[in-house]
C-alpha cells in the first residue's frame, strides 16, 4: 500500500504537467492542439485580433492573440513554420496582444 501511495505521488505532478506551457483553447466546440496549422486555426475561429510574422531564412514564427470568452482574457498563440507550438491564456488586463517569444524562457 505504501509503494502505491508513493507511486501516486510520484506520477500524478508528471502526468499533471505533461501539456505544461499548452492552455485549452476551444473554437467552435473543437479543442485547438499543438501541430494544428495556421489555416485550420483560422478556419475554426476566424481572423485573430493581432498576427505577427517574424521571418529568416531558416524558421518561420507567427504570432496570433484570439479573444477568449473572459471579459479581458487572451490567447497567445505561437506558430513554428506553420504550425501551432505554443498556446497561452493570460487574464485579467494583460494589456499587450503579443508576448515574448515563449520558447527563448527557462
Amino acid at each position: 500500500m505504501k509503494k502505491l501511495i508513493f507511486l501516486l505521488f510520484l506520477l500524478l505532478p508528471i502526468l499533471a504537467f505533461s501539456s505544461y506551457r499548452f492552455d485549452k483553447m476551444r473554437c467552435q466546440g473543437q479543442l485547438v492542439e499543438a501541430g494544428t496549422s495556421i489555416e485550420e486555426v483560422k478556419q475554426l475561429c476566424g481572423e485573430p485580433i493581432f498576427e505577427k510574422t517574424d521571418e529568416n531564412p531558416f524558421r518561420t514564427f507567427v504570432y496570433m492573440t484570439y479573444k477568449a470568452e473572459g471579459a479581458s482574457s487572451r490567447y497567445y498563440l505561437l506558430f513554428r513554420n506553420g504550425y501551432l507550438e505554443v498556446c497561452g491564456l493570460k487574464g485579467y488586463n494583460t494589456g499587450e496582444n503579443i508576448w515574448e517569444n515563449p520558447l527563448n524562457q527557462n
